[in-house]
């Protein structure tokens, strides 16, 4: 509700209680607005702080703050939202890939924009091997609990500047969770799920031809009630 009413300009707490409290909505005089706009959450979370803690969503709430990003364009909304959680989206360099079986024919799709704009790949065994068949270059790199190089290596020396893992089983659950640890370190943007991958590559690519503008929230609601 928070998030929606700073979106919105529209402050439905007040609202709700003012209902509550016997009043009508039509005399509420709520201000009609065209939304025009985007406006991506994104939860801001002290996992830096918190040895072994994994930085992933449960149900117990450990967010320590929000970042929204507004724009009329969605990718921008959702760039403007990454940076001000303290994640910047990066314009070159290489990109980490380990997907399950079931996720490879959805991330190509993504890797082949990537691939048009310059980025390099590093992945897992299976990854890898998927990624070069339909004829991407990559560079194979071993498993968390296999190998002695990890990811977790070049994570930590700056050499991966995005990571695309939506792992599947025991096994690959605990790398992800060490990878996510690691990532979250060195602020090393890290997508779990191929829609929250398309839109970081949606707005690497808009970065590319247009720079966000900035749109302020006092700007654009004024003062409560009031038309803009």
């Amino acid at each position: 509700m928070p998030f929606v009413s700073k979106a919105t300009g529209i402050p439905l707490a007040k609202v709700a209680t003012r209902l509550i409290m016997g009043e009508k909505l039509k005399d509420l005089k709520l201000p009609r607005r065209k939304f025009d706009l985007y406006a991506v959450k994104e939860a801001v979370f002290s996992f830096d702080k918190f040895l072994e803690v994994d930085p992933v969503l449960g149900p117990e709430m450990r967010s320590t703050g929000e970042s929204i990003g507004i724009d009329r364009e969605f990718p921008l909304a959702f760039l403007k939202s990454q940076e001000g959680a303290g994640f910047f989206l990066p314009r070159e360099g290489e990109v980490f890939v380990s997907v399950p079986d079931e996720d490879k024919p959805k991330i190509l799709n993504l890797i082949e924009k990537l691939d048009l704009l310059g980025f390099s790949f590093l992945a897992t065994e299976g990854t890898a091997q998927y990624m070069r068949r339909h004829g991407f270059q990559v560079e194979t790199i071993g498993k968390v609990h296999i190998e002695r190089r990890n990811i977790l290596d070049d994570i930590s020396r700056g050499k991966v500047k995005m990571i695309f893992n939506t792992p599947a089983g025991g096994r690959e659950l605990s790398d992800a969770q060490k990878i996510r640890r690691v990532a979250f370190s060195y602020r090393v943007p890290c997508y779990t799920t191929i829609p929250s991958a398309s839109a970081a590559v949606k707005a690497i690519e808009m970065r590319k031809k247009a720079a966000p503008s900035l749109v302020c929230l006092q700007d654009l609601w004024g003062k409560p009630g009031e038309e803009k």
